[in-house]
């Protein structure tokens, strides 16, 4: 189950990659927005007023840890088990291939006309 794990780990390298590109395009909509805002609101540029806004963001009651969630999914869901399945496949014809190059040693045929 190791190629499990490895798919984990490239999903989780994926959504990190993922997290932090829409992290930086939602901070320079952001910022785009007081931009628009600003001309709207004939403020001089550079003296636009600061916008403080937080929104406390929780986990609802009750919901399971992502890292739960994932395993479940790579568990039970046939896509994931078709990728992982995939992943064995390549290994294996990898190794076949990687095969042929090593030596290898066949029963010589002795000819009655050699003694």
């Amino acid at each position: 189950m190791n190629f499990l794990k490895e798919i984990v780990l490239l999903f989780g390298f994926y959504r990190e990659t993922m997290h932090d590109f829409l992290l930086t395009q939602q901070e320079n909509n952001l910022a785009l927005a007081k931009i628009s805002l600003c001309e709207a609101m004939n403020y001089p540029s550079g003296s636009c007023p600061e916008i403080v806004a937080e929104i406390a963001v929780g986990t609802p009651a009750g919901a399971a840890a992502y890292g739960e969630v994932l395993a479940y999914a790579l568990e039970k869901h046939p896509k994931a088990q078709q990728a992982a399945y995939n992943v064995q496949q390549m290994r294996l014809k990898y190794s076949v291939a990687k095969g042929k190059y090593y030596p290898s040693v066949s029963p010589m045929r002795i000819s009655p006309l050699m003694w």
